[in-house]
């Protein structure tokens, strides 16, 4: 008899918090990425069904500054953000919704993991398309028109625009993932902007 096949699920890792240094990255019990800066993103490792673990290690320690265990369905797909300051870094695990966006679409999500930062309005264009995100908090996947456009932060139900990120380009068909990044008052690779994650 013919085992069914299994469709391991997988799990992306981020490194988002701004005044870590440099991360190990294990999934189980395999180290899938070494020495990551802030603020990279790993492609999709594989992960098992059940239970399972990922930690994060400054470079070259073997203590675990985030060690998180979460149960992983068959076939899914997850992301886990390291966040916060280093003082008080913890995970945030997100179950990924990857279905592929319509003709001339592109799927998009906001979260904002600007530790000291205040809540937000994300607008795409002109539209205020992820309204009123504090901290932690995310706007799950929505489909937008492909196209290319300036994204602005705008304190939340404010008009005054915090960060602006000029000829982002969604494409038809692909998952985006867009975060507030860095410390408001921030400087150098610390300061308050956007990171963009391709899902797929």
């Amino acid at each position: 008899i013919t085992p069914p096949t299994v469709t391991q699920p997988v799990i992306m890792v981020t490194h988002a918090s701004p005044n870590t240094p440099n991360i190990d990255i294990y999934i189980g019990n395999t180290k899938v990425s070494s020495n990551v800066s802030y603020p990279f993103s790993t492609p999709y490792n594989t992960g098992s069904v059940g239970n399972d673990r990922v930690r994060v290690n400054i470079a070259g320690s073997s203590n675990s500054a985030i060690d998180t265990s979460f149960y992983c369905e068959e076939g899914k797909s997850y992301s886990v953000f390291a966040i916060d300051s280093l003082s008080k870094i913890t995970p945030l695990v997100l179950t990924d919704v990857l279905t592929v966006p319509g003709t001339g679409n592109s799927n998009v999500r906001f979260i904002n993991l600007s530790p000291n930062g205040p809540d937000v309005d994300l607008y795409v264009a002109t539209v205020n398309r992820f309204p009123n995100i504090a901290f932690k908090e995310v706007y799950d996947f929505r489909a937008l028109a492909a196209g290319t456009y300036t994204l602005q932060v705008k304190l939340a139900k404010q008009p005054v625009v915090i960060f602006t990120l000029p000829n982002v380009t969604f494409s038809s068909g692909k998952i985006y993932t867009v975060y507030l990044k860095g410390f408001a008052g921030g400087s150098g690779t610390q300061a308050l902007g956007l990171g963009i994650i391709n899902n797929n």
